[in-house]
């Protein structure tokens, strides 16, 4: 089970394909910036960070969600450029985080407990989750 005091309280923890899944806080990270938490558990692994962002359409509204890089062992560390600061995945483990990571932003509810989902605005998720180049360590 998810322990970390970077859940948000209000979302749902998604129990998929051996893993769970989550948003977390914006926490404050080691570079003083704020960083968008998906908080992730794997078997046989510690409670792991992703960092992830709206990228905006040409619009400038709408938005899908990119994924920035995944493996923290802890939340205040991430976004880190320490490679040592991230957890090393199998191929397989790269694929149940990438499902965990689209079941995640393909659930309303979970979607609802956050910005930029979460505003009353005109603008929409498309529906897409995007992974950076080097999201991930091999």
């Amino acid at each position: 089970m998810i322990d970390s005091k970077h859940v948000l309280p209000d979302c749902p923890i998604l129990k998929l394909d051996g893993g769970e899944i989550t948003l977390g806080f914006i926490a404050r990270a080691w570079d003083e910036f704020y960083h968008r938490l998906i908080v992730v558990r794997l078997p046989h692994r510690p409670t792991l960070y992703g960092e992830w962002t709206a990228k905006y359409a040409e619009n400038g509204s709408d938005f899908d969600v990119q994924i920035l890089g995944f493996g923290y062992t802890d939340g205040y560390v991430v976004g880190s450029p320490n490679l040592s600061a991230r957890a090393v995945f199998s191929p397989d483990e790269r694929t149940l985080v990438e499902g965990l990571t689209r079941s995640l932003f393909s659930d309303p509810i979970a979607r609802s407990t956050t910005a930029p989902f979460s505003l009353r605005t005109p603008a929409r998720y498309l529906g897409n989750v995007v992974f950076s180049p080097g999201w991930i360590r091999a």
